[in-house]
């Protein structure tokens, strides 16, 4: 109270009294001397650190003005992180810091923190095409060449155009002359034999949905420590008839339109899973492509929720060429799954899976497991 008393009459009585003041100013002052120093090591720490960090940077240069993404924590849960933005960089801090934006805010981030936002116009997706020019007949010697026109239409995929003075079964022929192997091989009776069956359908995969699957159980006697003479079952029978048959018939694949919206169905179950890309002709869901996966021995040990999860990311990879960049429609009779992007999940392979997702423009609905019929067979037709 008298040091009070004396700081506010500014009133000094005894020289013990000065004295304390004194104390009180110096041991400020070298608190401060202290913390300078502290910073000062504390920098020098930051150097050396960024000196290390810096060797593992990205080959990555902004300038100002440029738009960028930044690797931040999601908002849910500040362990996982996603790509936020766009915002703007500022100024070059250094040779690999750079000054962005943020709101109404600057911030000063590492070039491994951030990637170009490179906005494309809907008008600017064009969709490219091959065109050849007819070979000139000298080059041939003068032997006579048949036409047999486009494989593709806008439409979709469509049987091959032929010369109108051929016959019906001349036509037949030719349009079946790719499959004929298939059709006319016998019963393979090797591992050698099957793989080489195996190998000549796996051409016509795109046009088989679930091929992975349908096959299965002739792939599964090719393993390592299977007899080499294939023990012929009911099983085998139907995957190589089932497979024969598939090979007869017409396609019915459309070409995918990228001006239109994507429709991706995937489902799982104990054996395989299956993804179906789909795409609106004529207001109805018309499928673009199939796909399906056989389930090695540790994913059938995954759960229905990681085997389901599993099926979206496998899905959106096989098709990662046609969904990259573009908004689309995920589909899953799975409802948790609808929950994606707001859940917090306590298993790191979802979270993992959850961070892999991000990179997509999609929004997620559940639909009916009835509904889900596509996707469901390329999971389910082998069990």
């Amino acid at each position: 109270m008298q040091i009070l008393k004396e700081l506010w009459t500014k009133d000094v009585g005894t020289p013990e009294v000065k004295n304390s003041y004194q104390y009180v100013f110096e041991l400020r002052e070298k608190l401060e001397e202290t913390l300078e120093i502290a910073r000062e090591n504390l920098r020098k720490s930051q150097d050396s650190g960024k000196h290390y960090y810096d060797r593992k940077a990205v080959n990555r240069k902004f300038t100002p003005g440029n738009k960028v993404l930044i690797l931040l924590p999601t908002d849910h849960n500040k362990l996982l992180m996603q790509w936020k933005g766009p915002y703007e960089v500022e100024a070059v801090v250094g040779i690999n810091d750079y000054k962005v934006n943020v709101g109404k805010k600057s911030k000063i981030y590492h070039a491994n923190l951030l990637k170009l936002y490179v906005e494309r116009p809907p008008e600017a997706v064009q969709v490219a095409a091959s065109v050849e020019e007819p070979a000139k007949l000298d080059e041939f010697d003068g032997e006579e060449l048949l036409e047999l026109g486009d494989l593709y239409k806008k439409e979709g995929v469509d049987d091959v155009k032929l010369g109108p003075d051929l016959t019906e079964d001349q036509q037949k022929g030719l349009l079946l002359e790719n499959v004929t192997k298939i059709l006319n091989a016998p019963h393979p009776e090797t591992k050698k034999q099957v793989r080489s069956f195996l190998g000549l359908a796996g051409y016509y995969r795109e046009f088989i949905p679930n091929f992975a699957a349908i096959t299965a159980p002739l792939s599964d006697m090719t393993r390592k420590g299977c007899p080499n003479r294939i023990l012929w079952g009911p099983a085998q029978e139907k995957a190589y008839q089932t497979v024969r048959d598939l090979m007869s018939r017409d396609p019915v694949l459309r070409l995918p339109d990228t001006a239109k919206e994507f429709i991706l169905r995937t489902d799982a179950s104990d054996e395989g899973i299956g993804a179906m890309l789909m795409q609106e002709h004529g207001g109805k869901p018309f499928p673009v492509s199939y796909a399906s996966k056989k389930l090695s021995g540790a994913e059938k040990n995954y759960s229905t929720m990681e085997k389901e999860c599993l099926a979206i990311v496998w899905g959106i990879k096989k098709f990662e060429l046609y969904l990259q960049g573009v908004k689309f429609v995920l589909q899953t009779d799975h409802k948790p799954l609808t929950y994606l992007n707001s859940a917090k999940f306590v298993n790191n392979r979802i979270m993992r899976w959850v961070m892999y997702l991000q990179n997509f423009d999609m929004r997620v609905e559940s639909i009916k497991g009835s509904d889900n019929v596509g996707a469901d067979f390329l999971s389910r037709v082998f069990e």
